[in-house]
């Protein structure tokens, strides 16, 4: 009873407030009135076990208070009401709290005893605490003035009313199906050697060429991120330099080098209409080391490989053309006779044809390239191998009856008139995985994997005295049912790796070409990727991996090396495996395991092997793998880490070696245990910048690699090329968020954080949110929203993090289930998870409607701005507070928009393409042949009709019954502006050319992006058929919005930029495009 006379004591003071008091809450209420929906939250409920908790932080004048249980699904809605009046309780009917409008002050909580009524299987039931105007419909939302809506079921957190608390998404119905059987973890989401001489010859020079050459104390590297070559002195092992470099027009991949000669191959993606050229770049560095360009030239098609034999280089490229097919002969209509059919002009199709083009260039002692001679072959995905006096190409044809078999091109390249002579060609029934697969000694020998894999890898060796089809020998049946892998041919021998889960070594004798046989074979666990021969030791790259039969309750796949020993063939033995990671990380991967030239391999000298490894699992980390080979063994002396990958390595000095990346040079030493190694010295090559924001007259650039991002950097606009301050994050995140007071770096799995405060540029800790495979959720608070969820985590549908008022959030998409008894289908819901950046606490998980619009989500005020699709196709808007417990919907507004519409906020308002309805159409066959009858009156078969398209009319003559298929109008993009304060009220709509999608939005200003799709064009055409967008669709766009104006085009960008990548103010644009750095963008 205290509560209650402290209630009717408020009421009395109230009445006898003074004027200025009086006034002041007279216009408080006036505002109120204006919006339907306000924006201060006066009214507050919360549900406790058997009994209600009201509370009101502001006095109102002359309203209506309802607090009123009902079932939204019986109808009419008062006759399953349940209403609290002031002194008499509940009572049947939606009926005031007070018999008269009153005015209402503030006061503290005030608990009311209710018990809750059994709500119906689906039905909705909620509780409502509203404040209306007087003598208004409570059932009308727009009358209510605050109001706090409580779902008590499933189907009532589908609904969104002003004031609701709690949400689940309910109006897609591919959110809602959700089986429960779904899987409850939490995914977290490559140094030839030399070959054998013809008894007494000399061999002629050959060459694979590599992306860098270490020369005296200067590494020449071709970087292909930065699309630069680059000199590096590394005289001074603790401050390597970058000494010279020059900017390349193509994508570097090979360099060779002579002296102060340089050529550099390159794909040039830069052609018209994705058109690909290859590029010989021929640069000569100066006595005073200035790069200057010699040469440049261009060959059409998309670059493979190179091979250089003394002065000739061999550069393999391959080519699409395409072709028109013969065209469909026609007969006029008019010109037809009785019981005969017309035609119609229809193009046949359009074919392509793949071509593998071989060009040979000598390189003179001037440095200059000039081609002099050139072959072709039908196919693509050439294998590509160089042996002193010929040229292997083992590649597809398509023009083949089975698409399995591999044709071998043997080129000769000794004879003196003629660089390229084409001499014997084999086809083998299978594939040839690599160049390693073949090999050249007198005959031709090559191992290839089976057409189908019950039948084994076969081990084939051809006469190329006589070319003849048939090999002279052959194992054939090697391993069934297992896969070919690495393979290696050494003297008079061939190693072979095959497997399923266990790998198998077979040592094969190929001394007599006749009668090849297996000598020996050693099975362990995994697979080899790439072999290395040395006197009697064979080291492998490959797989490590659980046996079949092996028990273990984690599978797990990690880069390993191999020693064996194969002195005796009979009885190949595993000396050492090393798995650098084995006790880190389930999955790893290296290039080493594709590229035999990422892993470097001195047998000789420093009896060294490294090779860079990466992962992506907990703890994502590139590192340097090191492994001496020195007393005959295969020891694991450690490794270092890099924040970005690394591509190659190499030998500098004694126990110490560079390791080499895109980004990053690194110098280091390296020992036999307990010497651990140790990075001497670090140079930055290229930075990659991919996310760029602006703010109070900075850019703020965030630096990734491999492993995400790894640096945060402050541009000023006025200097785009060396950054004002660069802050190294403690680790790579996946992905950076920001507001006006602090940039995050962030992961999912696991949920971990960084945070730059942007106001005084300090980095705090890193710090970790929620550990990696979490079982359980803190829930959203029962007693103040929806009734108890078994939350079924961690199952993530989506995901989005936003930063705001020193907190990170993340809204996450969820199944929940609502009952104890299982459940086929499972509703989603939306919950809002906040952590504080100063500590790392979470708040209290909130409900909300739905997904944050993305940019600008919150508004001025500090409102959230969410989203949902609707179960008609259309989008609803909702604007939500955020309390400290909870979140309330404000107001909720459905609009003709459907769901491929896009929407940014700038915090006062909100630009939306506002997408028309999306056709999806079922397939309609353009230019088809319709029926045609016979004079007999039978039907015309399909194969007679193939090339016509008529039908026979009533007196038997015939008519063109192809329907014209009228083109598409040109589409058209809707954009509104809406006030998100006025319940998003439309400001103004322009309608901008093309269909277009919003990447970024400033005052008055955006930038829009093309938006494809084949549902913008009302038939389904055949691919061949589409027509081509047209230029300004393919383009971004700036554009000026002035309210009542036509839309102003400010500039058409060169390339569009992402989201991400794009930083907007009402007069410029800075967009960051990798490696190339910041490009200013002005109008």
């Amino acid at each position: 009873m205290l509560n209650f006379y402290l209630f009717k004591l408020k009421l009395s003071k109230f009445i006898y407030l003074n004027s200025i008091a009086q006034w002041f809450a007279t216009l408080m209420l006036a505002i109120l009135i204006t919006l339907s929906s306000p924006t201060w939250a006066a009214l507050q409920a919360e549900l406790q076990e058997g009994a209600i908790k009201v509370t009101n932080d502001q006095a109102l004048e002359k309203v209506a208070v309802y607090l009123v249980w009902f079932d939204i699904n019986v109808d009419p809605i008062k006759d399953s009401a349940l209403s609290w009046q002031f002194e008499q309780d509940w009572q049947p009917g939606i009926v005031p709290v007070f018999s008269q409008p009153i005015d209402l002050p503030a006061f503290e909580a005030y608990t009311i005893q209710f018990k809750q009524p059994a709500c119906p299987t689906d039905h909705g039931c909620l509780l409502a605490f509203v404040v209306t105007k007087p003598n208004q419909d409570p059932l009308d939302t727009q009358s209510w003035l605050d109001s706090v809506v409580i779902p008590l079921s499933a189907s009532a957190s589908c609904e969104r009313l002003p004031g609701q608390k709690s949400f689940l998404s309910c109006s897609d119905s591919s959110d809602r199906n959700v089986s429960t059987t779904a899987d409850k973890t939490t995914a977290a989401p490559t140094v030839g050697e030399s070959l054998t001489a013809a008894d007494g010859a000399q061999p002629a020079e050959t060459e694979k060429p590599d992306i860098f050459k270490l020369v005296g104390n200067k590494i020449l590297y071709a970087n292909s991120a930065a699309q630069k070559f680059q000199v590096i002195d590394i005289s001074d092992l603790k401050n390597p330099k970058l000494v010279g470099k020059f900017a390349l027009s193509g994508t570097p991949v090979e360099l060779y080098v002579r002296d102060n000669f340089y050529v550099l191959l390159q794909n040039d993606y830069s052609q018209p209409q994705g058109e690909n050229n290859t590029r010989l770049t021929v640069l000569r560095q100066e006595l005073d080391g200035k790069l200057t360009l010699l040469q440049d030239l261009t060959l059409p098609g998309y670059f493979s490989e190179s091979r250089r034999r003394n002065e000739v280089i061999y550069v393999v490229t391959q080519q699409t053309t395409y072709v028109d097919c013969p065209t469909i002969e026609t007969v006029p209509c008019n010109d037809t006779k009785e019981g005969t059919a017309c035609t119609t002009t229809t193009p046949a199709c359009i074919s392509y044809q793949n071509t593998v083009n071989i060009t040979a260039f000598r390189w003179n002692e001037n440095g200059q390239l000039s081609e002099v001679d050139k072959d072709s072959l039908p196919g693509y995905s050439p294998i590509i191998a160089i042996f002193p006096d010929y040229l292997v190409i083992a590649n597809h044809n398509p023009e083949e009856q089975n698409w399995q078999t591999t044709q071998i091109q043997v080129f000769d390249l000794s004879q003196s008139s003629d660089s390229l002579v084409k001499t014997c060609l084999f086809k083998v029934p299978g594939q040839v995985p690599s160049e390693f697969h073949l090999n050249v000694d007198k005959y031709l020998q090559v191992v290839y994997g089976p057409e189908n894999r019950e039948t084994g890898s076969t081990l084939a060796i051809y006469d190329l005295s006589t070319c003849s089809k048939d090999p002279v020998g052959q194992v054939g049946n090697i391993a069934p049912g297992e896969n070919l892998f690495g393979t290696r041919f050494a003297k008079d021998r061939a190693f072979v790796i095959t497997a399923v889960q266990k790998d198998p070594l077979w040592v094969i004798d190929i001394s007599n070409p006749q009668e090849p046989k297996i000598m020996g074979e050693l099975e362990v666990p995994g697979f080899s990727q790439k072999l290395f021969f040395h006197e009697d030791r064979l080291l492998a790259v490959g797989i490590d991996q659980p046996l079949p039969d092996q028990p273990t309750d984690k599978w797990w796949s990690r880069v390993a090396l191999s020693l064996f020993n194969v002195s005796n063939p009979t009885q190949p033995t595993l000396i050492k495996r090393v798995v650098p990671l084995a006790d880190q990380v389930s999955y790893d991967y290296s290039q080493a395991l594709y590229d035999e030239r990422v892993l470097l391999l001195d047998w000789e000298e420093e009896k060294v092997a490294a090779l860079p490894i990466d992962s992506w699992e907990t703890g994502a980390k590139s590192i340097l793998q090191i492994v001496s080979l020195d007393n005959d063994n295969l020891t694991d002396v450690g490794y270092v880490d890099s924040p970005v990958s690394l591509q190659r390595a190499a030998v500098i000095d004694k126990n110490k070696l560079a390791a080499l990346g895109d980004q990053i040079l690194l110098t280091l030493s390296w020992g036999l245990p307990p010497v651990k190694p140790e990075v001497l010295g670090k140079l930055e090559l290229a930075t990659s910048l991919n996310w760029l924001k602006y703010q109070d007259g900075k850019l703020w650039a965030g630096v990734s690699g491999n492993n995400g991002y790894y640096r945060i950097c402050r541009y000023n606009p006025t200097d785009l090329e060396n950054p004002a301050k660069c802050l190294d994050l403690s680790k790579g995140y996946n992905n950076l968020a920001m507001d006006e007071q602090s940039i995050v770096a962030y992961d999912y799995s696991p949920l971990a954080i960084q945070a730059l405060d942007t106001t005084n540029e300090q980095l705090g800790a890193a710090q970790v949110l929620e550990k990696l495979n979490t079982t359980e959720t803190k829930p959203v608070d029962t007693a103040s929203s929806s009734p108890p969820v078994d939350m079924i985590m961690p199952v993530w549908y989506q995901r989005y993090a936003l930063v705001h008022d020193k907190q990170f959030c993340v809204a996450e998409q969820q199944p929940v289930k609502l009952d104890p008894q299982p459940q086929e289908n499972l509703p989603m819901q939306w919950l809002l998870r906040c952590w504080n950046l100063s500590n790392a606490q979470e708040v209290t998980a909130r409900s909300i409607p739905g997904q944050p619009i993305g940019p600008g989500t919150f508004t001025t005020n500090s409102e959230l701005i969410t989203r949902e699709d609707m179960a008609n196709g259309q989008i609803r808007l909702n604007r939500v507070a955020l309390e400290n417990d909870q979140a309330k919907l404000l107001f909720s507004q459905e609009l003709p928009c459907y769901s491929s519409s896009n929407s940014l906020g700038t915090g006062e308002y909100i630009y939306m393409n506002c997408a028309e309805e999306q056709q999806y159409p079922g397939p309609v066959f353009i230019d088809q042949p319709a029926a045609v009858v016979k004079e007999d009156g039978g039907e015309v078969t399909a194969s007679e009709t193939v090339e016509s398209n008529t039908v026979a009319t009533e007196a038997g003559s015939t008519e063109n019954t192809t329907t014209e298929v009228q083109p598409a109008p040109d589409p058209t993009t809707l954009i509104l502006k809406l006030n998100p304060g006025q319940n998003f009220a439309e400001e103004c709509r322009w309608i901008l050319t093309g269909n277009r999608n919003l990447l970024a939005t400033t005052t008055d200003t955006i930038v829009v992006g093309p938006s494809w799709g084949w549902w913008r064009y009302p038939t389904l055409l055949d691919a061949k058929m589409m027509p081509t967008f047209a230029p300004q669709e393919q383009q971004c766009e700036v554009y000026r919005l002035i309210c009542g104006q036509e839309p102003q085009l400010l500039k058409q960008l060169e390339t569009c930029p992402s989201s991400d990548t794009l930083a907007l103010t009402p007069d410029s644009a800075w967009t960051a495009e990798g490696f190339a750095g910041i490009k200013e963008i002005k109008w």
